[in-house]
């Protein structure tokens, strides 16, 4: 395949799980425990964001990995 025809294939592959997302941010958009959920995605972040930083500096220096 081309990479055009591969980029076309990988779009319509993705559209169902784009729609099923949109759904489910519909739905938490209404569900009660809205703050928590941003608490929740919050933290999430900040540790992903500490393990990115971490490998990054693991990267250059000799930390364990």
């Amino acid at each position: 395949l081309t990479g055009g025809a591969i980029m076309a294939v990988f779009g319509l592959a993705t559209v169902p799980t784009l729609l099923a997302l949109g759904q489910s941010i519909n739905f938490m958009r209404e569900v009660a425990f809205r703050s928590s959920m941003n608490r929740i995605a919050a933290l999430a972040i900040l540790v992903y964001g500490a393990y990115s930083i971490y490998y990054g500096l693991a990267y250059f220096f000799a930390l364990p990995m």
